[in-house]
């Protein structure tokens, strides 16, 4: 028998380490995992399910049904026919009665059934006599273990290179980050950061600059802001952008910024906005919201995240109300990902109204208060410094009006 299990790891390896197979078992026959392994590759052009046992085909008479259970959840889970291999570790020929599925016969230097060399051939030289136990594990472990770190590789490679949208915001953000850098040994970070397009309502709705609402996410206010925030968009996004795809990802982010910058600049007045988190919040709740729908994880297990979250919110720096307005986008998006027919064009139609009411609210019946005229006048004054002195004067006698009309100055 020992010898028997060394056999299934050696076939076993070469499924796992070089044809990119994962060794599945459904749970209900967990009790027979020492007589066989399964793999599946949902991927694989030839057989999408494999199974090596040690036991004779005649002894399988009796499980078809159990064959059957496990070619149904493959197919559902593929959601594609799939094609079945069933491998014996014997040398034993039999009749195909016995037999209904594509098989093979299979011991050190024998081989009887379909012939699969064109498709695996490694497998018919993998079986071997084992002089030392230990050894062989290793060799096997060490095998698989390196495989999976390099196919881990290439599959993290290939969503980050697949994830355009969120590593261009990020490449953004890193080209303001930097400019923010250099404008601040010449002018105050205030200052600059309006310049470069942070939400503060003089100049968004004072001066009509609606482009605030969104540019706003890309400006951060330090290294360490700017960060936490890139390390979280690229942790949540990368998923995210991978499995809604480029244009509901961009949905999703974009309409959270723009619904945070619209909470932020209605309830938090005439306050300099900045950072992505708005936009995050909104991908975090869907990105949880998946997670729990799937089980893989549980609410008990997100608690401390969620405390964790909702203190930061506390901090007197924190724009707690973009955070709000993303996260309300992202449980509406959720809902309208999990929704169909009349449900989804509900879903979507409260989110057109939210984001209407919103825009409406912010760009009607919002108050500029105007109090950092320094501020105000530095950010024009550098306009004037790198050659936009014309658009400069025009907001100057703008500012001019706006500071009449609210203080009366």
């Amino acid at each position: 028998m020992a010898d028997s299990y060394y056999k299934l790891y050696q076939v076993g390896s070469i499924f796992i380490s070089l044809y990119s197979y994962l060794q599945i078992n459904i749970k209900k026959y967990e009790n027979l995992k020492e007589t066989e392994a399964w793999f599946a590759n949902p991927d694989n052009e030839h057989y999408q399910l494999i199974r090596v046992s040690f036991n004779e085909a005649e002894s399988f008479i009796y499980d078809a049904k159990r064959v059957e259970e496990y070619l149904a959840y493959m197919k559902a889970y593929a959601k594609k026919d799939i094609r079945f291999l069933d491998i014996h570790l014997s040398t034993s020929k039999h009749n195909e009665e016995f037999e209904p599925y594509d098989y093979l016969n299979i011991e050190e230097n024998y081989a009887d059934g379909i012939n699969v060399r064109s498709i695996y051939p490694e497998i018919y030289s993998s079986i071997h006599t084992v002089n030392n136990q230990n050894k062989e594990m290793s060799d096997i472990t060490n095998k698989v273990i390196s495989s999976l770190k390099k196919k881990r590789k290439q599959i993290l490679k290939e969503r980050n290179r697949k994830a355009y949208v969120t590593l261009t915001v990020m490449g953004i953000c890193t080209i303001m980050q930097i400019l923010s850098y250099i404008m601040s040994s010449q002018y105050s970070q205030s200052s600059v950061l309006i310049f470069l397009g942070a939400l503060y309502n003089t100049f968004t709705l004072g001066f009509n600059q609606y482009f605030r609402l969104i540019t706003y996410a890309f400006l951060h206010a330090g290294f360490l802001h700017f960060f936490f925030n890139m390390y979280a968009l690229f942790g949540i996004g990368v998923f995210l952008e991978n499995n809604l795809g480029h244009k509901k990802y961009a949905l999703l982010l974009f309409g959270s910024i723009l619904a945070g910058g619209l909470t932020q600049g209605i309830i938090c007045e005439n306050t300099i906005c900045i950072g992505i988190s708005g936009g995050i919040y909104g991908l975090f709740v869907v990105y949880i919201a998946i997670l729990l729908a799937n089980h893989v994880i549980n609410i008990n297990q997100l608690l401390p995240t969620i405390l964790i979250n909702l203190m930061l919110n506390f901090m007197s720096a924190t724009a707690w109300a973009a955070h709000l307005g993303g996260a309300i986008v992202g449980f509406i998006f959720f809902y309208i990902m999990r929704s169909d027919g009349n449900s989804k064009k509900g879903y979507i139609a409260l989110v057109v109204i939210m984001l209407v009411v919103l825009t409406a609210k912010y760009v009607f019946f919002t108050e500029i208060d105007p109090f950092y005229l320094g501020t105000d006048q530095e950010v024009l004054n550098l306009m004037s410094d790198i050659g936009l002195k014309s658009y400069a004067d025009k907001l100057y006698l703008k500012l001019f009006e706006i500071y009449l009309k609210y203080k009366g100055v």
